[in-house]
């Protein structure tokens, strides 16, 4: 197996894992996560929020692509192929909504990632305006 491989979330628990490691760069000091359940008991939804320092619109963008890390220098390459994100949330669901505001700018974003979107439409690309 090769590296980028080996640093795919197999597991529920290495998921979360990834999440809580994305946050805790962010320079979050607290982490919740819950379980919400809709739909009659039939649907779920992970909700992962965090106190760190949030993203900028550019930050978002590099989150949703392959092959960024901001992380892996300092880390000694932890996160160095930038797969973790996607590799996690894809675990756990279908479907990520990712709602971020920066600290440092104040400005708001939101992206979503989807699964079943890309399944449904044959999207071979991954694109984010």
């Amino acid at each position: 197996r090769g590296a980028l491989a080996a640093t795919l979330c197999r597991t529920p628990a290495t998921a979360f894992a990834e999440l809580v490691d994305n946050a805790k760069d962010a320079g979050a000091t607290s982490v919740k996560i819950g379980i919400v359940t809709y739909g009659g008991d039939e649907e779920h939804a992970v909700s992962v929020r965090d106190d760190g320092k949030g993203m900028n619109r550019k930050g978002l963008q590099k989150l949703f692509g392959f092959g960024f890390s901001a992380t892996a220098l300092l880390n000694g390459g932890i996160g160095e192929y930038g797969a973790g994100f996607k590799s996690g949330t894809m675990k756990l669901g279908t479907e990520a909504l990712v709602l971020t505001r920066h600290s440092a700018s104040g400005s708001m974003h939101a992206a979503m990632l989807s699964r079943t979107m890309h399944e449904e439409q044959k999207i071979e690309a991954l694109r984010m305006p």
